[in-house]
């Protein structure tokens, strides 16, 4: 070997001789069958956490008021229920994201209201219906500290033996949320939609036929009104306590506000006036030097 360095059957003798990590007694206690059973392990792991990712996280039910048959699962367009009370039941005993797929036909809400408490579920027509007259739904839906989506129907509270016509046909509070599209929404109260308490409400091309407003936003709410969004009574949002609305290309919308509720409209705000955010502007215009030196 060259000056220096060892030779080659020292460094192997070195080697044969002697482990020098310290957890020597652990790695000779390592055996064919310990690697086994971790390779094992490990791929139960892997077939797991691929199981949690590939969870079902929602449900579809299928109610066809014509065709349907409450005996049926609901579960796919072959086996569809008959009544939006039979969907209600599953989607109240279920843990999972429930939508509520309807066809063309009328549907009742059991009892005349149905309240969804701290979960989330979805009612729209069936992908092939664009017209929402064709599905209607009869009776009236809250929110309390849950979110529900509406799209493609008409939700009809006028007739008191089917709705509570005493109440907003769509109520949300305690932080409650609602997304409606393409819904037609007709009712003898005051408001179409009442958002109270924290509430979120987002309308994309309804129609509102009230007697009043058809959007009251109260206590500190958020309103998102947009896209040809139209009110038969000619009242259209009105922004209450604190709270704040969002209107855009919904030209023909008339807005309303008390209280600091703020409306923006197309990005602008509208109210307060931005030039006078204060309630008693014409108290506040009359003050003149002469006054503030008596």
């Amino acid at each position: 070997a060259a000056s220096g360095y060892p030779s080659s059957s020292s460094v192997k003798t070195a080697v044969d001789n002697s482990h020098t990590h310290s957890n020597k007694t652990v790695l000779d206690g390592i055996t064919s069958t310990k690697v086994s059973n971790w390779d094992t392990a490990y791929t139960s792991s892997q077939a797991n956490t691929n199981s949690i990712n590939n969870m079902q996280t929602s449900i579809t039910l299928y109610v066809d008021s014509v065709n349907g048959s409450d005996s049926n699962t609901g579960t796919s367009t072959s086996s569809k229920l008959k009544t939006i009370s039979k969907a209600i039941e599953i989607a109240g005993k279920s843990r999972l994201r429930c939508v509520i797929s309807l066809y063309a036909g009328t549907y009742t809400i059991p009892n005349k209201k149905m309240t969804k408490i701290g979960s989330s579920i979805s009612i729209r027509a069936t992908s092939d219906i664009s017209d929402p007259t064709l599905v209607t739904v009869k009776g009236n839906i809250a929110a309390v500290n849950a979110s529900v989506n509406i799209s493609t129907l008409t939700l009809d509270c006028t007739d008191e033996n089917y709705a509570d016509i005493n109440s907003a046909p769509v109520s949300s509070s305690s932080f409650g949320r609602f997304y409606l599209y393409k819904v037609i929404i007709n009712t003898t109260h005051t408001y179409a939609i009442n958002a109270q308490s924290d509430s979120n409400v987002v309308c994309d091309n309804c129609t509102f036929n009230s007697t009043g407003y058809g959007v009251y936003l109260y206590n500190a709410s958020h309103g998102f009104i947009r896209n040809n969004c139209t009110s038969s009574s000619g009242q259209g949002v009105y922004s209450n306590t604190n709270s704040v609305a969002y209107i855009s290309g919904c030209p023909d919308l008339s807005y309303a506000n008390a209280y600091y509720g703020v409306v923006y409209v197309d990005g602008v705000r509208k109210l307060p006036n931005p030039e006078h955010s204060h309630d008693n502007k014409t108290v506040i215009d009359g003050i003149t030097s002469t006054n503030v030196s008596n």
